[in-house]
């Protein structure tokens, strides 16, 4: 009974229904037994003969109903204490499994690493700690530089080597105190608390990014990458950890925009830059894309003939709230929240209607956003707008940029083989300024390439930017690509462009972007009765600027 006793408390209901129900039958048996033996006892002095009878009636009764009984309360603890052990080990196991399960759940299964999952819930319980504390923490996001081109080339197998090899580096440098995690693709992420200052910070940040400079050992191979990296500080930065989170992303972006493989810290300036892409996102979202939309076009030249070759189509956007806003700003809030596709059909309708009445020999360059090549439905309806128009697709350049075919090659090839197969062309635009890749040249129908900006800035000052430039016109020259120069802005970059072998180029030096009204007009100014070019910049051939930089036969 007290054994039974010290059961129940410990027992589920219906373990402790069967002690309850055992315990009431055992104690009628005891009570049935003492009952017959204090009446064997009164009898006895009575009439002995009866109390014999009686006694043994009282045996049999013990043998018959009490015995049974007791074998039946021994099994029934039994097979209870069977039932209570099977199910403490049902309980371990169960607790053991649900432990490793969210040890899996919470782990990435290639580099060992906290995950995504795992790594914002560190950030809000650190953040708690630092603010009980009153400590700064600090979150910081890195990308990698260059990683996917080693995919493309060595193979996925190498790319998740190379990952581990990262991971290994990382944790080394940030040691103990530091939570290292992978975020998912070539992102991670690492939370440092206690951080003194800033200097600190970016210190961390530096040596990261260093670390990710030196080369890697594959097998087979030796490769060279980089990492951006952004850091968000508490509590200067956010309060909340999912707001520390996102400012750390936003800082990363900045790193990537601005200025790859170095570390950004979010900044004042980031939260107002932030604030005034809320406004704008804002009216974007309210905008009226056929009335408040519009486009120019600025001239493409071919600078051996001197005429123009095609345009191409800008967008611009004058709100009426916040008036003119930026392509720059705009553009990238509105690939940001997914209104991209239908502002690019608005664009597209009215270059397409723009460019209708230009002459047969002029092309229209029109941008594609990378949204619009990862999504079937958007190039769909780019066709749809496409056939619907009266300008013949055959003089149509849909411009991309590496950024677009960057994340899945096979997919932006997907896309671009219908606007192919139109009788559109395709431009690699923005060509040298991310890591660029011969994969892209060999494997998507392109037709041109286009020459960044930012290596046409530095060609009169930098051997190494001509030395860019003269090798992609090479690559060009070599694949049968059609190749021109962006950005260019004085005679002597045109001069050293056509040394170099470039004589298709478009800048500020031949014109600014001009609303449709104005192409009639500019061509009419630029071409002779008999469409015959007049050689406005083809002078710049084979002569350096002299004076103020200007030569007479350069000026229109």
């Amino acid at each position: 009974m007290t054994v039974l006793a010290r059961l129940v408390p410990t027992s589920v209901a219906d373990e402790r229904e069967l002690v309850h129900f055992v315990a009431s039958v055992t104690a009628l048996c005891f009570a049935l037994a003492i009952g017959a033996d204090v009446t064997n006892q009164l009898v006895f002095f009575v009439d002995w003969p009866t109390a014999l009878r009686s006694w043994a009636i009282t045996s049999a009764i013990v043998i018959v109903v009490a015995i049974p009984i007791s074998r039946m309360i021994g099994q029934a603890y039994l097979d209870l204490y069977r039932a209570k052990q099977a199910s403490e080990e049902n309980l371990a196991t169960y607790r053991r499994v649900s432990e490793e399960n969210l040890r899996l759940a919470n782990l990435d299964a290639l580099t060992q690493l906290p995950n995504r999952r795992r790594f914002i819930a560190e950030v809000d319980a650190w953040l708690s700690e630092a603010r009980e504390a009153g400590r700064r923490l600090a979150v910081g996001l890195i990308d990698l530089d260059g990683f996917k081109p080693v995919n493309d080339v060595y193979g996925h197998p190498h790319g998740d080597q190379l990952l581990v090899l990262v991971s290994k580096r990382l944790q080394a440098l940030c040691g103990a105190d530091a939570t290292l995690a992978r975020l998912g693709g070539d992102e991670f992420g690492v939370i440092v608390p206690d951080v003194r200052n800033d200097a600190e910070v970016l210190e961390i940040g530096n040596s990261l990014v260093e670390a990710l400079r030196q080369p890697f050992d594959l097998p087979g191979a030796r490769v060279q990458i980089g990492g951006s990296m952004g850091f968000a500080v508490f509590p200067r930065a956010a309060q909340a950890a999912a707001t520390l989170f996102e400012r750390a992303d936003y800082a990363l972006y900045h790193a990537k925009q601005n200025q790859r493989g170095t570390v950004t810290l979010f900044s004042d300036e980031n939260e107002r830059t932030i604030r005034e892409q809320s406004t704008v996102a804002q009216h974007l979202r309210a905008a009226n894309f056929d009335d408040e939309l519009s486009v120019v076009f600025q001239p493409i030249v071919d600078t051996r003939l001197g005429h123009v070759i095609g345009f191409e189509a800008l967008a611009r956007w004058v709100s009426p709230v916040l008036g003119e806003v930026r392509p720059d700003l705009f553009m990238p809030l509105a690939e940001r929240h997914n209104m991209v596709s239908d502002l690019t059909l608005v664009l597209l309708r009215k270059t397409l209607a723009a460019a209708a009445g230009w002459p047969e020999h002029l092309r229209v360059s029109f941008n594609l956003s990378p949204y619009e090549l990862a999504s079937t439905a958007s190039i769909a309806r780019l066709l749809d707008t496409l056939k619907a128009s009266d300008f013949p697709a055959r003089r149509l350049d849909f411009e991309i940029t590496e950024t677009a075919v960057l994340s899945d090659l096979e997919k932006a090839k997907a896309s671009i083989d219908p606007l192919k197969a139109l009788g559109a062309h395709v431009s690699l635009d923005d060509f040298g300024c991310g890591y660029s890749s011969l994969a892209y040249v060999r494997r998507l129908p392109i037709d041109r390439i286009k020459i960044d900006r930012s290596f046409v800035a530095e060609i009169e000052t930098d051997p190494t930017s001509q030395k860019i430039v003269r090798t992609i016109v090479d690559l060009c020259r070599n694949m049968e690509l059609d190749c021109v120069a962006e950005g260019v802005e004085t005679p002597a970059q045109l001069h050293i462009l056509q040394a170099t072998g470039c004589f298709k180029a478009q800048g500020y030096f031949f014109s600014k972007p001009m609303p449709a009204g104005e192409v009639a007009a500019f061509l009419v100014s630029h071409l002779s009765d008999d469409l015959e070019p007049r050689r406005h910049w083809s002078g710049a051939r084979g002569r350096r600027p002299q004076g103020d930089g200007t030569p007479t036969a350069l000026i229109a």
